[in-house]
């Protein structure tokens, strides 16, 4: 039987699994206590399983049908109407029958974890039992439209509001990390968009534990998840975790932003090759109006590494809500002759310039620059008649510092170093 916890197929009944240690004698939640309605056995087979799905039916004698909201690969969607308290919830219905192992654990495996989850980004789960046999559970009703329909709706989506959907769905899968799940299939289709402006994240019916090693094909040979989104290590079968939801996040970010997601190929194998070998196009050359810190905020989650990536979505949804100045950049000269343009708004890919009148022997590229209490990359250097421009980005805060100069220490010594110099030139005169 396969592991409710981390998906592992190879399970025996009654003992721990032998991947997570999880017990297998039933899930979290002991599923065959869940209420069960009996259906009239006097019904013809193929309309009991149908029964009570129609508008207007009543399903498990309590939720009065309204209408059909959708059908996904797991199960079927309803509005419907609790005839307790008269509120409208969402029912979803497993399409198999309860005795199908496969699609049973991954239905009761979305259950145990909405059920645990408690976040204003995650769907609420009310009840949940079996009728019939067929499995299913009530959740609250989301009324507005999901990512993918407001994409093909509006082609592309504005960057502030890019950065606002971003971030709200990245503090909900980080709500979903910090209990150790990982969504496994984050992609526009999952990802709601309330009348209100709310974000709510969808389906974590393939979710599972993070830090498992899973085979991203399963024995009947299906994908679990959806190629365009899925990270490197999904396609090659090796371990994921919260970084692997961070990638197919950057990748819907990509797509709110240049219109289409950034890999294309015609099999599930090539667009595999393409997510770990091909780097993606950048953002602001096809839509200029992108600033340059959101750009570098994808594409840092679009690494082919994931311990180049964030570590979590937590921090995704930090940066993407960190304070920045609006406006024009600022230029000033400072005490030591040089000028300085900042750009903390991050509207252009430097963070800080330096135009000095002299080369900066020993200065190299990637070295970090200490700049009024500030660590900065250098990223760029070219002349320009008689001046020379040193460009720098933030200096990464995940990364170790390296061949550090102090702005003000290296002034000072160079200013020294030439007055030595004119002294000398004097005497030798």
């Amino acid at each position: 039987m396969p592991c409710l916890e981390c998906g592992f197929e190879r399970t025996e009944e009654g003992k721990s699994c032998a991947v997570c240690g999880a017990a297998t004698s039933s899930g979290t939640i002991p599923f065959e206590q869940a209420p069960t309605v009996p259906q009239d056995e006097a019904t013809p087979p193929r309309k009991r399983r149908g029964a009570g799905l129609e508008a207007g039916g009543v399903f498990a004698e309590r939720y009065e049908i309204l209408a059909s909201i959708g059908r996904g690969g797991m199960g079927s969607v309803y509005r419907v109407r609790d005839m307790r308290d008269e509120a409208e919830r969402a029912l979803k219905v497993l399409h198999a029958t309860a005795e199908d192992d496969a699609a049973a654990v991954r239905f009761r495996r979305e259950i145990e974890i909405l059920s645990r989850l408690e976040h204003p980004g995650i769907v609420r789960i009310h009840d949940w039992g079996v009728v019939g046999e067929r499995m299913y559970f009530i959740a609250e009703l989301i009324d507005g439209e999901d990512l993918r329909l407001l994409l093909r709706r509006r082609g592309v989506i504005a960057p502030d509001e890019v950065a606002r959907i971003g971030a709200d769905v990245a503090a909900a899968l980080g709500a979903a990390h910090a209990h150790g799940v990982v969504h496994r299939d984050v992609k526009p289709h999952n990802i709601m968009i309330r009348k209100d402006g709310r974000v709510t994240l969808l389906d974590f019916g393939v979710a599972r534990g993070a830090g498992i090693d899973m085979h991203t094909v399963t024995a009947t040979g299906v994908i679990v998840g959806t190629p365009e989104y899925m990270p490197p290590e999904q396609f090659m079968g090796q371990r994921v975790d919260a970084r692997s939801d961070v990638y197919s996040l950057g990748i819907v970010l990509y797509e709110l932003l240049a219109g289409g997601v950034p890999f294309r190929a015609d099999t599930p194998v090539a667009l595999g090759m393409e997510h770990q070998n091909t780097l993606p196009a950048p953002i602001r050359t096809q839509r200029p109006n992108v600033p340059a810190w959101l750009e570098r905020i994808v594409l840092r989650c679009l690494e082919k590494d994931p311990r180049s990536r964030y570590a979590d979505a937590t921090e995704v949804a930090a940066e993407l809500r960190r304070p920045r100045t609006t406006g024009d950049r600022r230029a000033r000269v400072l005490a030591t002759g040089d000028q300085v343009i900042e750009d903390d708004a991050e509207s252009t890919p430097w963070a800080l310039t330096l135009v000095t009148a002299d080369e900066r022997t020993g200065w190299t590229i990637d070295m970090a620059l200490q700049f009024e209490g500030r660590f900065y990359r250098l990223a760029d250097v070219r002349s320009a008649g008689k001046s020379w421009f040193y460009r720098f980005s933030h200096w990464p805060d995940e990364q170790i510092l390296r061949k550090v100069i102090d702005y003000e220490q290296d002034a000072a010594e160079r200013t020294a170093s030439r007055g030595l110099r004119g002294k000398l030139k004097n005497w030798l005169s």
